[in-house]
C-alpha cells in the first residue's frame, strides 16, 4: 500500500468515527456497508472501547446479517475482551475447518486457557492451512513464544525458514528459541548467520551479547555490544548494557567514567545513572554508599527490576527494615508473583516480629513453586516460630520424601518430634541426621537444650540392651515404624 492509500485511508476512517460517535448521541443511526462497519469495529476493540465496538457490532447484525464477516467480527471482539472460552466455543461451532484467522485465534484462546497441548496442535493446523505462507508460520511462533512454548514455536519458526532461509525475522528467533532452550551453539549458528547477511542489524548484535552473557562469556558480549554501538553510538539501551557488563567484569572504573560520560551528555538519565552507579558499589560491597546512590535514583516510574532488588537487599543489609517494606510492598504490586520479592519482604516482616505476615508471603512462595525445598524448609521453620509443630513437622516429612540423607531436615524433624512430644521420633530422626554426620548431635542441643537428658537416657537403655546380647534393641525402644 502506497504512503497515500494509507494516507486516504487513515483520513476515510476518521470521518466515519466522527459519524458514527455524533450518530450515537442520537441514537438515530444511517447506512453503513458492512466494509466500513468492519473497520469501525476492529478500530474501537483493537483501541480497548469494547463498548463502542459492541454498539458497532449490534449495527453491522442489524443492517448485514448474513455477512460472512459478522462471525469473525464477534470473535475479535470476545479475544479483545478476552472472554477466552466464549471466543473458543463461536469458532468451534463455526468449524474452523481451513481458515488461518480461527485456527490462529483457537491457537490464542487455547493458550489463555493455559491449554497448552491443544494450542500446539493447532498451531500446526494453522501452518497447514497456508503450508508455503512464511509469515502465518512467524506470526504462530511467535504467539507461542510469548507463552514460553519455545519448542513449538521454533518447530513454527524451522517451517519457515524452509520457505525462506534468506528472511532475517525468521533467523532471529530461531536463535532466541535456541537461546530459551539453553542450545547457545545452535543458537549462535543461526545469529552468526544472520550478521553474515546484515552485519549492521543492531538487535543481532544485543542478541548475541545476551547470549554470551547466559554462555558466562562477558568478556564476548561486551565485543558484541562494542560493534551495536559502532553502528547506533548514542542509543541510551545499548551504552547501559555495556555499563552493565562492565559491572559484571568487575571493570568498575571503566564503568563509573562511562556513567559519567552518560550523564554528562543526558542530564535527564540522571536517575537511571545513578541507579546503575548504586549497582557498582552493590557488587563491591559498598552498601552505604550504594543505598546512597539508590536513593538519588529510584524513581517508581523508572522500574529497573536488578537494581531495584539492589535497593531492596541494601535496606535489609543495612536494618532498615520499614523502608524495605515500604519498598518491597510496592514492588510486590508490580511483581505479585515474583518469589524473591516475596521472599526479602518477608525477611523485613520477620525482622520487625510480624512473623504472621512473613508466613503468608513464604506460603505463597510454596504455592508458586511447590517442588522448591528451600521455601518447604522456611515455611516449616515460621511455623516452629509461631508454635504450630504439627504443622512444621508434616512440611519437613514433605521435604524428606524427596531428600531423607538431608541432615538439615532429619535434625529440623527431631526438633518438631521433640516439641510434639513424639520422644521416639526425635532419637530416630537425630540417628538418621548422625549416620551423614556424626558431630550433629551438638547442633540439636542447641535447639533444644532440654532433650539432652531424654537423648542420654535413650542411649543408656539401648547401651544396656546390646550388652545383655539384645538383638537390634532400638526396634524394640524405638518401634519399627518408617519414618
Amino acid at each position: 500500500m502506497s504512503e497515500e492509500e494509507k494516507i486516504e485511508n487513515e483520513s476515510h476512517l476518521q470521518g466515519l468515527i466522527a459519524r458514527f460517535e455524533q450518530e450515537q448521541k442520537t441514537g438515530n443511526f444511517s447506512y453503513y456497508d458492512a466494509e466500513d462497519l468492519d473497520d469501525l469495529c476492529r478500530h474501537y476493540g483493537t483501541h480497548g472501547y469494547i463498548e463502542k465496538a459492541k454498539q458497532v457490532m449490534e449495527l453491522f447484525e442489524k443492517l448485514h446479517p448474513d455477512d460472512e464477516e459478522l462471525e469473525y467480527l464477534k470473535i475479535t471482539l470476545l479475544i479483545e475482551q478476552m472472554r477466552y472460552q466464549e471466543a473458543l466455543d463461536l469458532i468451534d461451532r463455526k468449524g474452523a475447518a481451513d481458515d488461518t484467522y480461527l485456527h490462529y485465534f483457537r491457537v490464542l484462546a487455547l493458550l489463555h486457557l493455559d491449554r497448552y497441548d491443544e494450542a500446539g496442535k493447532e498451531a500446526i493446523k494453522t501452518m497447514d492451512c497456508e503450508s508455503d505462507n512464511e509469515f502465518v508460520c512467524q506470526d504462530v511462533a511467535q504467539l507461542l513464544f510469548s507463552h514460553g512454548m519455545f519448542e513449538k514455536s521454533l518447530e513454527c519458526l524451522l517451517r519457515a525458514e524452509k520457505i525462506d532461509d534468506t528472511n532475517e525475522e525468521t533467523l532471529l528467533n530461531i536463535g532466541r528459541c535456541y537461546m530459551h532452550l539453553h542450545k547457545y551453539e545452535d543458537a549462535l549458528r543461526y545469529i552468526d548467520r544472520l550478521l553474515d547477511k546484515n552485519p549492521y542489524l543492531v538487535v543481532a548484535w544485543q542478541t548475541k551479547a545476551t547470549l554470551h552473557m547466559d554462555m558466562d562469556k562477558a568478556e564476548d558480549a561486551l565485543d558484541d555490544l562494542e560493534y551495536a554501538l559502532a553502528i547506533l553510538p548514542n542509543d541510551e539501551g545499548l551504552r547501559f548494557a555495556k555499563i552493565k557488563t562492565l559491572i559484571m567484569l568487575k571493570r568498575d572504573d571503566e564503568a563509573l567514567e562511562e556513567l559519567d560520560v552518560l550523564e554528562k551528555e543526558q542530564p535527564h538519565l540522571q536517575g537511571i545513572v545513578e541507579m546503575n552507579r548504586g549497582d557498582v558499589y552493590f557488587w563491591q560491597r559498598e552498601y552505604k554508599l550504594a543505598h546512597k546512590h539508590f536513593k538519588r535514583g529510584y524513581d517508581p516510574e523508572y522500574f529497573a527490576i536488578d537494581s531495584t532488588m539492589h535497593f531492596m537487599d541494601c535496606k535489609l543489609i543495612l536494618h532498615k527494615w520499614k523502608e524495605a517494606v515500604q519498598l518491597g510492598n510496592y514492588l510486590n504490586k508490580i511483581l505479585p508473583n515474583n518469589v524473591d520479592v516475596l521472599e526479602k519482604l518477608a525477611d523485613a516482616y520477620y525482622e520487625l516480629k510480624d512473623v504472621d505476615k512473613s508466613l503468608r508471603l513464604i506460603r505463597k512462595c510454596t504455592r508458586l513453586y511447590p517442588d522448591d525445598t528451600h521455601f518447604q524448609m522456611r515455611l516449616g521453620s515460621l511455623y516452629l516460630d509461631v508454635n504450630q509443630p504439627k504443622r512444621a513437622y508434616n512440611v519437613f516429612r514433605k521435604i524428606r520424601t524427596v531428600e531423607p540423607d538431608n541432615v538439615l531436615v532429619n535434625i529440623m524433624l527431631a526438633v518438631t518430634s521433640y516439641f510434639n512430644t513424639d520422644i521416639r521420633k526425635m532419637y530416630r530422626y537425630l540417628m538418621e541426621a548422625e549416620k551423614v554426620d556424626p558431630e550433629i548431635r551438638d547442633g540439636f542441643y542447641k535447639l533444644c537444650p532440654n532433650a539432652k537428658e531424654m537423648v542420654e537416657k535413650i542411649d543408656e537403655i539401648l547401651r544396656k540392651g546390646r550388652d545383655m546380647g539384645v538383638d537390634e534393641p532400638e526396634k524394640i525402644v524405638l518401634g519399627r515404624a518408617k519414618l
